[in-house]
């Protein structure tokens, strides 16, 4: 079926007794030009962890699974470095602790230019500062076109987001996502990653800096540095960091001359008075916000009162909006169901879940789900 021109993309084998043959059997079908199949999953099928990585590998990419042995890893990466003809898009190697041997194999797989590496995966992966500086002298090669890279959760340090940061400042043009979410980069860590943001030549569009201890000061360095070079970063998460009223001030100054679509700040304390600074930010210019998660922070009534000019405005382009856990009232309900109504109005996704909102809140909602300009698909 699936070697016979299938469009067949994703295929959900879970919880069946495939064995050894039968995995060989899905390799060979796998090998075939005319398969499609993308999405191959093979849970509890009695498969050996490299059989799913060796499989995993068929379409150019190669996910090293958590039950791989460390020296097993190691083998099937340096086995497609040795193939010249080899084709790798992406790398993931998660749950690992880092070694020489490897990090010397993926800063070869970076920097070959002949296997095309586009994304580059070590979430939840341990990395001593000699691991990260081998790595990053491999993202600095000029041969190195890498488009994502995600370090989440890797116990990076000072002296290794150094290395990092002049790796991309030496070879910036070509990297589209950087995700160091779970990081503890503190201020510091975040003046030394600026060092390539503000670069001209940096062309990055997604940044997730979620959970990175990420204060005041550093959220402010972070936006002039964005400020100086504004044309590229569409998305940005600084969730779960404590940026403060200077913070958000900065942010809501990036806003005014930024290309931002995705904004995320959920558990970051913002107030009232932070809301309207934020508010103010996106009413400077028509803006290209189109997400906005400020959920988990206690805007009250009067934070929710200072987006309304921003979101009645007919330019406005925001079709999602999170404002759970904000300590909103039936008030806020009120004033955000009439945007509903408004023929301007995009929103098509809006959380106001654990807020006190009450019947009468929901009721008034209610009445304007029902009004023919009202956009809204998901409601919480």
């Amino acid at each position: 079926m699936l070697s016979s021109g299938s469009s067949l993309t994703e295929l959900d084998l879970s919880n069946n007794m495939l064995t050894e043959s039968g995995t060989r059997t899905l390799s060979t079908v796998r090998d075939d030009p005319k398969c499609h199949l993308e999405t191959l999953k093979l849970y509890n099928c009695q498969v050996t962890a490299d059989v799913k990585d060796s499989l995993d590998s068929k379409k150019n990419k190669l996910t090293l699974s958590r039950d791989t042995s460390g020296a097993a890893k190691l083998k099937r990466l340096n086995e497609i470095l040795r193939d010249p003809t080899a084709k790798l898009e992406s790398i993931k190697l998660h749950n690992y602790t880092m070694t020489k041997e490897m990090s010397s194999a993926v800063a070869n797989a970076v920097k070959k230019i002949s296997l095309g590496l586009k994304e580059l995966d070590l979430s939840n992966t341990t990395l001593q500062d000699s691991e990260a500086q081998v790595i990053s002298e491999g993202l600095g090669n000029p041969y190195a076109k890498l488009d994502i890279l995600r370090l989440t959760n890797c116990g990076i340090t000072f002296q290794g987001i150094m290395h990092l940061a002049i790796a991309l400042k030496s070879n910036s043009t070509n990297l589209k996502e950087l995700d160091l979410h779970n990081d503890d980069l503190s201020d510091h860590g975040i003046k030394i990653l600026c060092l390539c943001l503000e670069d001209p030549s940096n062309s990055l569009e997604r940044l997730n800096l979620e959970n990175c201890r990420v204060n005041e000061g550093g959220c402010a360095t972070l936006a002039r540095a964005l400020q100086s070079n504004p044309g590229h970063l569409k998305e940005l998460c600084l969730s779960y960091n404590h940026i403060g009223q200077t913070g958000i001030q900065s942010l809501a100054d990036l806003l005014k001359s930024s290309v931002i679509e995705t904004l995320q700040l959920s558990h970051c304390r913002i107030t009232q008075d932070g809301c309207a600074a934020l508010a103010s930010g996106l009413r400077y210019k028509p803006s290209p916000l189109k997400q906005l998660d400020l959920s988990s922070n206690t805007l009250e009534d009067s934070g929710v009162k200072a987006l309304l000019a921003f979101l009645q405005d007919k330019d406005c382009k925001l079709h999602t909006l999170n404002l759970s856990y904000c300590s909103i009232t039936g008030e806020s309900v009120s004033w955000l169901a009439s945007v509903l109504s408004m023929a301007s109005s995009g929103l098509r996704e809006l959380d106001l879940s654990e807020n006190d909102i009450k019947d009468s809140g929901v009721k008034k909602l209610a009445q304007r789900l029902g009004s023919p300009h009202c956009n809204l698909q998901s409601l919480r």
